[in-house]
């Protein structure tokens, strides 16, 4: 015998959510920050780069492993962040030769408000999956952290043919950098 069942919109999303992974975690009630989809693909980038193990971040082997995932984490998440910069800036050189400065003028503004935030003291890290955070997974950012992310900017603009995002990339290395080695001490 068949019965009919009605679902609310929420419980279909839920319910959904859970078949699929699950974003955002239900049990964080906080709202969802505009860096929580990059927090996201950092941690799937971590999650493929570490090799066959479902969640690296479950299990840490004593030999080998090449990053603490905390660092590697840190270093993903700024690889995200050019990813981004990359695609802004090939977005911008598609438009008409009138917007090509106002292309660049977006894809700095965009690395400005990244370094702006992360640099500052209300950035945080959201655990964007159900369940627990791994202990390594600390919601503030420390010196360490943005030492990494303006080493992978760096890294970046060695590679970039575009000389105003080479120069904006290197800007936020350099006040990443700065900021990080104040944290330290």
């Amino acid at each position: 015998m068949a019965r009919e069942y009605t679902i609310s919109d929420r419980a279909l999303v839920a319910l959904v959510t859970q078949l699929t992974g699950g974003y955002p975690n239900p049990d964080d009630t906080s709202p969802p920050g505009p860096w929580g989809p990059v927090i996201r693909q950092a941690l799937e980038r971590l999650r493929r780069a570490s090799g066959p193990v479902p969640d690296p971040w479950l299990e840490v082997a004593l030999n080998p492993q090449p990053l603490p995932p905390k660092a590697a984490f840190a270093t993903a998440f700024a690889q995200q962040i050019v990813d981004r910069v990359l695609v802004l800036q090939d977005v911008a050189d598609a438009m008409p030769r009138q917007g090509e400065q106002q292309g660049i003028i977006i894809v700095s503004g965009y690395i400005s408000r990244f370094v702006d935030d992360y640099c500052g003291t209300g950035f945080r890290f959201k655990w964007p999956f159900p369940g627990p955070r791994p202990n390594w997974f600390t919601e503030e950012v420390n010196g360490a952290d943005l030492i990494l992310a303006g080493v992978q900017f760096e890294r970046a603009a060695a590679e970039i043919s575009n000389e105003e995002l080479t120069r904006s990339l290197i800007d936020g290395a350099a006040r990443l950098k700065e900021t990080g080695l104040a944290r330290l001490q």
